[in-house]
């Protein structure tokens, strides 16, 4: 019998994502491992929590109130 070795995906990134997805990489052990990472953060985040969103409603405020 044989082993299902998985389905092969593609994708072009732009040269600021190859650069995230490259410096990601080298934390988490290689590009597969940084991109799961990531998608297992995202994971069950449908919501942002309330002491999230007060954070960036308070960041947004004080970064508007810098460009005055």
């Amino acid at each position: 019998m044989v082993e299902h070795l998985g389905t092969q995906k593609s994708f072009r990134f732009s040269d600021e994502e190859l650069k995230l997805l490259d410096d990601l990489a080298k934390q988490h052990g290689g590009q597969k491992a940084a991109v799961m990472a990531g998608l297992r953060a995202l994971k069950g985040r449908g919501a942002v929590s309330d002491e999230e969103l007060i954070a960036l409603i308070t960041q947004r405020l004080r970064e508007r109130g810098r460009k005055r």
